[in-house]
């Protein structure tokens, strides 16, 4: 996953982590779909 998603999906982790509690944050297949779903609209022309 490129390092230029990490921050989003941190942030997607800390708050799911203070919504949903410690067993909210996103797991790793959550995270890459979050990461390919980034890369898809950011090499949009």
């Amino acid at each position: 996953m490129p390092a230029e998603h990490e921050p989003l999906i941190e942030q997607g982790n800390h708050f799911h982590a203070a919504v949903y509690g410690p067993e909210g944050a996103l797991d790793r297949k959550t995270r890459r779909l979050i990461g390919l779903g980034a890369a898809l609209v950011t090499n949009q022309p």
